[in-house]
């Protein structure tokens, strides 16, 4: 694995909109990506008050379905979201389970951990590690960061893992963050990424985060929303370059909050809408609900507002492209809300891939 040949960690949500996204990249945009995949949390029942899996029915295909979509190359694999007390029906732990059928498969996932992890959690990751000799990932948030002793809690991890810098994968994980001011959020950034030692050392040293909205009931019609993460990268660059600073990957979240809400399906009534990247935002093309007789045929006049705003990249440019074309031209169907998740992940991964190509001129 070598760090500098990936551009682009884009942080997914392991659900079938996102890993369809994955498996239909185009072959060079798979070369520059390293994805951060999240392990997704159990769905609940609302109208049986109780979880919809259990822990075993809810893990049973998640190696799979990584093999299939993305296959055997690196990828981080973060767990956060699972029950850490909870274990299988053999008696395994479920971060135990996961990693020992990812090496029976040969993938390639390294585990991602939080100073916060407990110590049983800690038995666990050091037990991966030795097994499959990927290293670690550890991944802290801006407040995490920001704090006045993140310093002693980061050298007792290494210490508690016996970690050297080179075996580390450091995350800087803004999650979504208040961006404005922009200029004195960058000084923030700037003196926190100024203190975190052995930053040139670490594999791979990134920063991800996102202004994508947590929801979209305030959107109407068709708007443009700022992708302030990305604004944010470009000006920090040449900030990091004069101090000397290892310049962090970029990262997001995709098209996805970074915070998984439980809602109760049957009290919602989703709007059909395609949430497009652009260069330096998103356009959000917006309809009504999708919960009436033919919801879903309004995302034909959909696909043809997002191709009028000039902005459409045209059907080559992703399968999600290739979608929106189709689907306004009447050669594809109208898909479900997963379709739309598929659409906009894949048209967004390739987009960032290439404005960070450009950036670097690669």
């Amino acid at each position: 694995m070598k760090s500098n040949d990936v551009l682009y960690i884009p942080c997914i949500k392991w659900k079938k909109g996102e890993y369809d996204a994955i498996r239909e990249l185009k072959p060079i945009t798979k070369k520059l990506i390293f994805p951060l995949i999240e392990v997704p949390e159990i769905g609940y029942d609302f109208e049986e008050h109780k979880f919809k899996k259990s822990i075993d029915e809810h893990l049973k295909k998640l190696t799979s379905r990584i093999k299939d979509n993305w296959g055997t190359e690196y990828c981080f694999v973060d767990p956060k979201y699972l029950d850490f007390h909870s274990s299988m029906i053999t008696g395994e732990h479920p971060i135990e389970y996961l990693f020992s059928n990812f090496k029976k498969e040969q993938l390639n996932c390294i585990p991602v951990i939080n100073l916060s992890n407990d110590h049983a959690i800690e038995e666990i990751i050091r037990k991966i590690m030795h097994n499959d000799n990927n290293g670690v990932c550890i991944r802290n948030t801006l407040e995490q960061l920001a704090s006045s002793n993140w310093s002693d809690q980061f050298a007792s991890v290494m210490d508690r893992y016996k970690l050297q810098a080179g075996e580390i994968d450091f995350i800087f994980d803004l999650e979504s963050p208040n961006f404005v001011p922009i200029d004195g959020f960058i000084k923030l950034l700037i003196a926190i990424i100024n203190k975190i030692p052995f930053q040139h050392n670490f594999r791979t040293f990134a920063i991800i985060g996102t202004s994508f909205p947590e929801t979209m009931a305030g959107i109407k019609g068709t708007e443009r929303i700022e992708r302030s993460e990305w604004i944010l990268y470009k000006n920090i660059i040449d900030i990091l370059k004069k101090e000397g600073i290892r310049i962090p990957t970029f990262g997001d979240y995709c098209i996805t909050h970074p915070r998984p809400i439980q809602l109760d399906m049957r009290r919602l009534k989703p709007s059909a809408k395609i949430q497009y990247t652009i260069d330096n935002g998103w356009i959000i093309v917006k309809g009504g609900t999708t919960k009436v007789k033919g919801g879903f045929e309004q995302y034909r006049q959909l696909c043809d507002q997002l191709i009028s705003t000039g902005e459409f990249k045209g059907e080559k440019y992703s399968k999600g492209d290739a979608y929106i074309y189709g689907c306004a031209k009447k050669t594809n169907k109208t898909g479900n809300l997963t379709t739309w998740k598929f659409v906009g992940t894949n048209h967004h991964i390739e987009k960032v891939v290439e404005d960070i190509s450009n950036l670097f001129e690669i």
